[in-house]
């Protein structure tokens, strides 16, 4: 009788820590673009889902044209549709295109009133291409990146003198959230947390693996509570800063490389960061940047051990542990607005995303043609447009890093 007493004792020891254990629910994709609602409001064509009988791989590049101050003169999105399955077929993406070019003999999509529609008849698979001109000026206030131009620029890129050119790349995609607090234990955070670190060391446009996509949707854990966030999609960023004749005046480091004229960059944002290059006669600004939301690798590094799952195998303590929890909540939160950022025309079902931002100045002529044109004031549209930005600014919370 004595073993089977001291056997419910042990189990009765062991049987709080399962009891108590709760699913700790990881972020998960919203599954629409991160546009504030009160700027969209008042078009429903922008609000409406794709419907579609399958699959829908997407492959998206926007390219952005600068003026000399580094608000984009001009915006074009070239994207490639695949649809998989069979049926009839509409895709909505929001969208502010005045003008629209089909590519590789595909249909065009119809141009509505702030909505781009692709619809038609599916067998088993067909592929929809086409380049987009949007609005530069509706863009400047979506685009997840912005860059700012200081120094003697004139159009094109043109140095009007000797001094110093400053290229300031902010990210704007920081959200105010409400994320799962709680310690999971080390043997179920080793395989998400391998998983998200390869996904930020790969350093390609790929999706990212998310809650039900990769990662599980929760994990059991203990001391289960909420934590208010503030969440950022970092963003890769590649590309040269370069002047003629001129001489880098950045620092070097890990993300930073001094180039004849200049700097070449590849590093994560995840907030802002500047560049400069001392430029010493008049030449011309040579911008090339490209960017795409990916995971930051330095922040889902194991405290010991080359991987997670050798950190787990380790016993680590209690401390670790709970941090280990918080940065794979992190990160998952990161993925998920990753997921939703990464097209950046609408999702339209289950499917691949991949999308690229590419920036570098535009050509007198373009700078030119997008200057604004004076206005009349018109009473009832400025308070509309007042009302407007009152609730982009109340929606919108930007979280600055260094790269």
């Amino acid at each position: 009788m004595r073993p089977l007493v001291a056997t419910a004792l042990a189990l009765g020891l062991l049987a709080p820590n399962a009891a108590f254990a709760e699913p700790l629910p990881l972020p998960k994709p919203a599954g629409e673009i991160p546009i504030p609602s009160a700027a969209v409001a008042d078009r429903p064509e922008r609000l409406r889902r794709s419907q579609v009988p399958g699959g829908v791989d997407d492959t998206e590049r926007i390219d952005v044209l600068l003026a000399p101050n580094g608000t984009p003169a001009a915006v074009t999105l070239t994207q490639r549709l695949v649809l998989t399955g069979t049926g009839q077929f509409v895709v909505w993406e929001r969208s502010s295109a005045s003008d629209v070019e089909p590519l590789a003999d595909t249909d065009p999509p119809v141009l509505k009133r702030e909505a781009v529609i692709w619809q038609g008849f599916v067998n088993q698979r067909k592929e929809l291409a086409a380049r987009l001109t949007l609005d530069p000026f509706v863009e400047n206030e979506l685009l997840p990146l912005r860059v700012e131009l200081r120094g003697p620029l004139g159009p094109g890129g043109t140095l009007t003198g000797a001094g110093p050119v400053t290229v300031k790349v902010s990210n704007r995609t920081g959200l105010a959230m409400t994320l799962p607090t709680g310690t999971v234990a080390p043997e179920h955070l080793a395989g998400p947390l391998d998983r998200l670190r390869a996904y930020a060391t790969a350093k390609r446009p790929t999706p990212p693996p998310a809650a039900g996509r990769g990662l599980p949707l929760t994990l059991p854990a203990t001391g289960n509570a909420t934590r208010e966030a503030n969440v950022v999609v970092p963003f890769r960023v590649t590309g040269t800063v370069r002047v003629t004749g001129g001489t880098a005046a950045t620092p070097e480091s890990a993300a930073v490389t001094h180039v004849p004229g200049g700097l070449r960059l590849d590093g994560v944002l995840a907030g802002d960061a500047e560049f400069t290059v001392n430029a010493t006669a008049t030449g011309t600004l040579q911008l090339e940047l490209t960017a795409f939301p990916t995971l930051d690798p330095r922040t889902l590094q194991p405290p010991q051990g080359a991987t997670w799952a050798e950190w787990a195998g380790r016993r680590p303590p209690t401390a670790q542990v709970a941090a280990a929890t918080t940065q794979l909540v992190d990160a998952a939160a990161q993925a998920a607005r990753a997921d939703d950022y990464a097209p950046y025309l609408g999702h339209h079902g289950p499917g691949s995303v991949r999308t690229t931002f590419h920036f570098r100045m535009a050509p007198p002529d373009v700078v030119r043609a997008a200057a604004p044109r004076p206005l009349s004031p018109r009473p009832f549209g400025i308070a509309l447009a007042s009302l407007a930005l009152a609730g982009v600014l109340t929606n919108a919370t930007v979280i600055w890093r260094r790269l």
